[in-house]
């Protein structure tokens, strides 16, 4: 009976390291994220998966111009949405005809790469820092598609 117990107890210590491995690594370190739409097009596609970094968002909480992140839609934060960052605090960012604004303290003008088909800071205003749930830093699928993602701009992304 002891073994019995004895191989239930490693079995659990087992089952809660590798729990809590899961937990870490998928809150601070990196988790993989499904793209969905059309928004980031060229650089991303709907159904590409790319590996985010979580740490920025947790403990840096610092983006630059040209980063590529997920964040919580402002509109529905239940979805996260994948956007480039083109403006940080303290940029003024020109938008329509008219329309300038200074992105404020905490936080960034996020837009998707296809501005003809994407639903961004245009429409929500500066997004909040706190939002962020961490940079995309890797293109994991298609395998075919492999790569690190590049932190410039792409020409249809410029304001």
């Amino acid at each position: 009976m002891s073994a019995l117990v004895a191989k239930g107890v490693k079995w659990i210590r087992l089952s809660a390291i590798t729990l809590s491995c899961g937990y870490i690594s998928f809150n601070f370190i990196a988790e993989p994220i499904l793209c969905s739409g059309s928004s980031m097009e060229p650089t991303l596609h709907d159904k590409d998966i790319i590996l985010t970094e979580r740490y920025s968002s947790v403990f840096i909480k610092s983006y630059n111009r040209g980063d590529v992140v997920v964040a919580r839609c402002p509109a529905d934060p239940k979805t996260l949405i994948c956007k480039r960052v083109v403006a940080v605090a303290g940029d003024s960012v020109r938008h329509g005809f008219i329309s300038q604004q200074v992105v404020p303290r905490g936080h960034v003008w996020l837009t998707g790469d296809n501005t003809n088909h994407s639903t961004d800071s245009r429409d929500w205003g500066p997004i909040p820092i706190g939002l962020i749930v961490g940079k995309a830093v890797l293109r994991i699928w298609p395998y075919e598609d492999f790569q690190l993602l590049d932190s410039r701009p792409t020409k249809s992304s410029k304001q």
